[in-house]
């Protein structure tokens, strides 16, 4: 609604056309059967470019950057069903005028081949278009560090022409989102370091009425798209995503995106960690807006830092994964990333010339395991343990997949060390788990991180049905064992 937006946003948004486009649909003489098709398509819950809210979460990768065959059988063999990939302003105008779209055609054709959906990235300035935000906050612009590109646009007229020259140039996209890691350097001129005042004051002078024009300019270009953002990364106190909803965000967004990345040192229990308490801050982000805003993981990454076990990030993605998937209206999760290198650099990569690497087979194996029927938490799994010692940490997550017709239970297991002091002296023994089972269970097994099944054996007593596993003993964080089990009727 323009009336809702300030002068300066109302004036971006209408510079280019407005009302003209309004006089064609008061006047086209098949008007009446446009009409008709759209309340069909909204009495069934579905209109163009809009998921069905049974559908399954999608998974995927990210990608940036040019495309060749490899990376087509690389996104085949990972099953990817979404692909976030970004078209910078920075890019698309390093100069006022005409945009200039380079490569992006290639990548963007590329990456929709099978059918999958889009997360269009819309970040980063060119410096003509932010030189005042640069001087009035004191942003570094030298070149070599790029971070020219990090500072807002202070000029929402060229933000509004950079947002529908990329809609009209990819529409219809799924998601459009605002900014990568907007919490961080990326965005604030101090990063995490920025203080509150400052960082209030930004969302509240810059965030927010780009959102208003993104959203006015997706309205009229694409609007079937859903609006995300920020992408804030590990935003686990909640500081700056709570300052968003506070300044106004929470009607103008259409999901919230985050980033989680744990720490390569201890990976599994620094995620447990972050990610009950990214939980609290997404459940207080929704009480806060007034809604249940879908969420969007659109990274999450381990990177290869140091020479170790090379199922370690295959074993953290098959936890990870069905760990985030648990916390109700997850609609798409985006791994960092299918290759090494790219923006960031990093070994993060997926695959190696076309082919899954142990990351690459896991993000695969849960892609298959969650198929495409609706998924549904199982709220708390009942465990008993033969024996459990002090700072031992036991985690399960249950997720309930498919249809009446095909149902089956997507059940992870891990152990490993809690907390953040050093591990106990020694290592935790092995131990056997029971777990009973949320529904009867005529078959089971379990997935190994290449898609390898084994069978398991459930038993059956007058308290219902239960699965005991063996797990192995624990010598260090970056060891924790996980098993992928399936449950079947």
């Amino acid at each position: 609604d323009p009336a809702r937006l300030g002068r300066g946003a109302r004036d971006a948004v209408s510079r280019r056309g407005g009302r003209s486009r309004w006089k064609w649909w008061r006047s086209c003489p098949n008007m009446w059967l446009v009409r008709r098709l759209l309340l069909v398509l909204l009495l069934a819950g579905v209109l163009p470019g809009q998921r069905p809210s049974s559908a399954a979460p999608l998974l995927g990768v990210n990608f940036h950057g040019p495309i060749d065959q490899g990376v087509v059988m690389a996104l085949e063999a990972l099953g990817a069903r979404i692909v976030r990939t970004e078209v910078g302003f920075n890019n698309v105008f390093p100069e006022p005028g005409r945009p200039s779209f380079g490569g992006f055609d290639r990548t963007v054709a590329g990456l929709r081949a099978g059918r999958r959906e889009l997360i269009v990235l819309l970040t980063y300035s060119p410096l003509w278009a932010s030189r005042q935000t640069a001087a009035r906050y004191g942003y570094p612009t030298d070149p070599k560090m790029v971070q020219s590109y990090f500072v807002p646009p202070d000029r929402l007229s060229a933000w509004a022409d950079y947002v529908r020259a990329v809609a009209r140039r990819y529409r219809p996209v799924l998601y459009y989102e605002l900014w990568n890691e907007a919490n961080g350097r990326w965005f604030l001129p101090q990063g995490v370091s920025t203080p509150p005042q400052v960082r209030r004051e930004i969302l509240a002078r810059y965030y927010v009425p780009m959102l208003e024009v993104t959203r006015q300019v997706l309205r009229k270009e694409d609007p079937g798209a859903r609006l995300i953002g920020p992408g804030a990364v590990n935003d686990v106190k909640g500081e700056f995503l709570l300052d968003l909803v506070r300044a106004g965000a929470g009607p103008l967004l259409d999901g919230v995106s985050i980033h989680v990345y744990p720490d390569p040192d201890r990976p599994f229990s620094s995620f447990l960690y972050w990610w009950r308490r990214q939980e609290e801050v997404l459940r207080e982000v929704r009480a806060l807006s007034g809604r249940t805003l879908p969420v969007v993981v659109s990274e999450i990454g381990l990177e290869r830092a140091r020479p170790g076990r090379t199922d370690l990030e295959a074993d953290f993605f098959r936890l990870a994964l069905p760990r985030i998937l648990r916390f109700p209206g997850v609609d798409a999760i985006a791994v960092h990333c299918l290759v090494d290198g790219g923006p960031g650099g990093g070994r993060f990569g997926l695959s190696d010339r076309g082919r899954p690497l142990p990351s690459g087979s896991a993000l695969a194996t849960v892609a298959s395991l969650i198929g495409a029927g609706p998924v549904r938490p199982v709220p708390d799994l009942r465990m008993r343990l033969a024996r459990r010692v002090a700072g031992e940490v036991v985690d399960g997550a249950c997720l309930e997949v498919g249809t009446e017709s095909d149902r089956r239970w997507v059940l992870v297991l891990t152990r490993g060390f809690g907390g953040w002091s050093p591990p106990p002296a020694g290592a935790l023994e092995p131990t056997r788990i029971t777990v009973r089972l949320p529904a009867p269970a005529a078959r089971a097994w379990e997935v190994g991180p290449d898609g390898a099944r084994r069978s398991l054996r459930c038993t059956r007593s007058d308290r219902g049905w239960a699965l005991t596993i063996d797990m192995p003993a624990v010598k260090e964080d970056r060891a924790w064992p996980v098993r992928v089990m399936v449950l079947g009727r």
